[in-house]
């Protein structure tokens, strides 16, 4: 692959690229997989599978840990339940259970055994981590803490408290057709709003916008507003935020954890790529407090903002399989700047 720091055809279509970032981006990296308002008591868990790996995240009385759902005698899984609470995890098969930190504490006939029970074994353990409220985990169970979390940005954040933020809208999920990336180049691009957004993003001042940049971990674009009246959806909150704050700051945490901060709510964009050309992604809306009014009037701008966005990736998804798809990085605009921060610490990671 070449062209300067513009994707060439095989970044959005290429099975041999997809399986590559799943080793050495998804597999090796942080990955959100939920929200501590998940795990509202000690046994709350969630079972998720994450590139073929079933996980569990669980919470005790006093912390959160991950770990693998395969049994360590058949690798049946032990607990099937999305989201749930139990004081221990059984194995349906053979009846192994397992305390909540993933240590083995029963196997049924022992006599039948010719080696005891060792008192170490335990489910396979993953790297496990909580910034903001969002529960991230690592697969490879060797990587560092995040960089995210080392970095300013939570100072940045401190304003909003997002970490005691609830969810206060029913999740709405979408299906696209396009390249993971795509979504991620489109945090940093501020040049498609007067063109996409054209009936959805009026308010937006899209010339004045500013980058905020950790190379190795996250990318923040600040959007300006025409105005400077400061009146949350759902309160007040002039005297307290940012003065660089004026209409939002959408950030994605390499590689695809994706959020935006409003006056006073959150949304939060879960992602989740599937194949080279299929993204799932759910969309929570965060809060310290809701109306009925509000709720909506957010979750109205969500769809109609996304749905525009989605058709542009969809579009650019099938015009890069042409056989003439081509780009080069003249045609970049210095609106687009973030999109290649992205793309910079995407080929650094992958070292392509």
């Amino acid at each position: 692959m070449s062209g300067g720091e513009i994707f060439t055809s095989s970044a959005y279509n290429s099975e041999e690229v997809f399986a590559k970032e799943t080793q050495t981006l998804f597999f090796n990296n942080w990955l959100c997989v939920g929200r501590l308002h998940d795990l509202e008591t000690a046994g709350g868990h969630l079972c998720l599978e994450v590139y073929g790996e079933v996980v569990l995240v669980v919470s005790d009385s006093e912390s959160v840990q991950a770990f693998s759902a395969a049994c360590l005698h058949k690798g049946a899984i032990v607990e099937e339940v999305v989201r749930g609470g139990t004081k221990e995890f059984q194995c349906p098969y053979h009846g192994w259970r397992y305390k909540l930190d993933g240590t083995l504490k029963f196997r049924p006939l022992e006599a039948s055994f010719t080696e005891p029970l060792c008192p170490d074994a335990r489910l396979k353990r993953f790297g496990c981590a909580v910034w903001l409220g969002w529960i991230f985990v690592n697969l490879s169970g060797i990587a560092d803490m995040p960089q995210f979390m080392l970095s300013n940005l939570t100072e940045q954040l401190a304003t909003w408290k997002i970490d005691r933020m609830k969810p206060v809208m029913e999740p709405i999920e979408f299906m696209g057709s396009f390249n993971w990336k795509l979504l991620c180049e489109n945090v940093g691009d501020s040049y498609h709003i007067p063109h996409t957004h054209a009936n959805t993003l009026l308010g937006a001042d899209y010339k004045n916008v500013e980058w905020v940049v950790d190379e190795n971990s996250y990318l923040k674009t600040s959007h300006k507003s025409f105005s400077d009246h400061k009146v949350g959806m759902f309160g007040e909150l002039s005297k307290t935020l940012p003065k660089d704050f004026s209409q939002s700051w959408a950030l994605v945490v390499f590689p695809f954890h994706i959020f935006t901060v409003a006056l006073d709510f959150v949304v939060w964009q879960h992602v989740q790529p599937i194949s080279p050309a299929q993204t799932k992604t759910t969309f929570h809306l965060l809060a310290h407090q809701s109306t009925t009014e509000a709720i909506e009037a957010v979750r109205e701008s969500i769809c109609s903002v996304w749905m525009e966005d989605q058709m542009m990736f969809e579009s650019v998804q099938r015009g890069s399989r042409s056989e003439f798809f081509t780009t080069s990085e003249e045609y970049a605009s210095s609106l687009e700047y973030g999109s290649s921060v992205f793309r910079k610490w995407w080929r650094r990671s992958m070292k392509w």
